[in-house]
């Protein structure tokens, strides 16, 4: 296993490229190299470097995200053989934000053979590792599946490795057991869920631990001030002389226009809910929007004769889309009447009517809760991972103490407040909202920022 800890734009993904290409042109057996990542932007951003530095994809190279790797090669093939559990689709459907309701539905999908994607890490740990029910067959089934998979598989690039949860990292240790090449690169600094697998990896592995102290993306004002709120050994220095410039300004010293979109590529605060800033988009579901669908889509199973799963899926999206749009606000019995017709047949029995009924009341309550007001600027965990040339901060109540280290703990919010400060490749303005300046006080807050050479936003 080889670790490799890289901060705010060190070139993460151009390293990874030259290093699983470097790895490719050693390896002499027809053995797969994967790639893994945790979202679509950061695999497609490496198939692209990949193809830069070498022209095409190669063969036995795969670059995928963390869910499908795990799917494809220990769920799908093994989960069935282990705990005779067959999952024959992964989904990523929204579930809603209610625990229990979020678990039934989940447990719904399994019948099905679906699995959801926020059960991967657990199922694919216990193919690998282990399970709390296991008996001696389970464990000696996994020592030939670990055999296995160390047969077909050479090697695995993990990136933004610091997004890793307990179940990935045991993943990750049984597979390097099994001799395994391992390459894990990411910044624990960056670990915005508080997870500290990564961490733990780490400390556990020092002695495979490189550290890379450049960065590419950032001026040295900006440099310099997020070097403050990171360890010694994780110090950046600039690759090379950039203009850019850090800036602050008090919520209280600018009009509306100041917010104007187009002055700025991301506007971003620590998540949270007020009279003027709103993090959280629109739910592109309600929980009775998800309830519908799933709902539809065993009416179809049972009263339609389709044997395609993608097909039923299809349809049951569909039909669920067309009654939010066009019957969601007409009496239940319109609604029923419409889906007899479709599913062929006379009449939904009790139960299937007292289920669209409560279904189609959960919808129309989620309709009537409005649209708020409030300003609309993302969230810190949203714009991880990415850069502009302008960017603003705005400093809320809930990260100034870390700013002015009067709070020094590490933790996911002192990582927050690292992310905020590393976004932007030249101009960083730092809006002090009004919540701070009245809590800790104009001067005070001023005088901070002086001790750090940050200088006041001309207006």
């Amino acid at each position: 296993m080889k670790i490799i800890v890289a901060g705010a734009g060190a070139g993460k993904t151009t390293r990874m490229a030259g290093d699983v290409l470097a790895r490719y042109k050693e390896v002499e057996e027809k053995k797969i190299i994967y790639v893994v990542t945790y979202t679509n932007n950061s695999r497609d951003s490496i198939k692209e470097k990949i193809v830069e530095l070498n022209g095409e994809i190669p063969t036995y190279l795969y670059v995928e995200t963390i869910h499908v790797f795990l799917y494809r090669e220990l769920i799908k093939p093994y989960s069935n053989l282990l705990f005779n559990e067959h999952y024959t689709q992964l989904t990523l459907a929204f579930l809603g934000n209610d625990p229990k309701f979020r678990n039934y539905q989940i447990s719904e999908l399994r019948k099905k053979g679906i699995l959801h994607v926020d059960k991967v890490s657990e199922i694919a740990k216990w193919v690998v590792d282990k399970r709390s029910t296991d008996l001696k067959i389970h464990k000696d089934r996994r020592a030939i599946i670990l055999k296995v998979l160390q047969k077909n598989i050479d090697s695995i690039f993990v990136d933004e490795a610091q997004d890793m949860d307990e179940n990935m990292r045991q993943i990750f240790e049984a597979l390097n057991e099994a001799e395994i090449y391992l390459h894990l690169i990411g910044d624990p600094k960056q670990d915005l869920r508080g997870k500290k697998q990564f961490a733990k990896l780490i400390a556990d592995f020092q002695e495979n631990v490189e550290y890379i102290e450049k960065n590419y993306r950032s001026p040295k004002s900006h440099v310099d001030l997020s070097s403050l709120f990171i360890p010694k050994k994780e110090a950046q220095i600039i690759h090379e002389e950039k203009a850019g410039e850090v800036f602050y300004i008090f919520e209280s010293e600018v009009e509306n226009s100041f917010f104007n979109q187009d002055n700025w590529d991301y506007q971003y605060i620590y998540q949270r809910k007020d009279q003027r800033y709103e993090t959280a988009l629109k739910e592109r579901n309600s929980q009775g929007e998800v309830r519908l669908e799933i709902d539809l889509r065993a009416l179809i199973e049972q009263y339609l004769n389709l044997d395609d799963e993608q097909q039923i899926k299809l349809f049951s999206w569909v039909l669920s889309k067309k009654i939010i749009r066009e019957y969601a606000e007409k009496e239940v019995r319109e609604v029923a009447r419409f889906l007899c017709k479709i599913l062929n047949i006379s009449k939904l029995s009790k139960k299937e009517y007292a289920q669209l009924s409560g279904v189609i009341e959960e919808i129309r309550k989620h309709r009537c809760k409005g649209v708020s007001s409030v300003r609309n600027v993302s969230s810190i965990e949203r714009i991880k991972g990415l850069e502009g040339d302008r960017c603003l901060f705005i400093l809320s109540s809930a990260l100034y103490p870390y700013f002015s280290k009067e709070k020094k703990t590490k933790n996911r919010t002192l990582n927050h407040l690292y992310v905020a400060l590393t976004r932007s490749s030249k101009e960083l303005v730092i809006l002090i909202t009004n919540e701070v300046e009245a809590t800790f006080g104009k001067n005070r807050v001023e005088t901070k920022f002086k001790e750090y050479s940050v200088q006041k936003y001309p207006l």
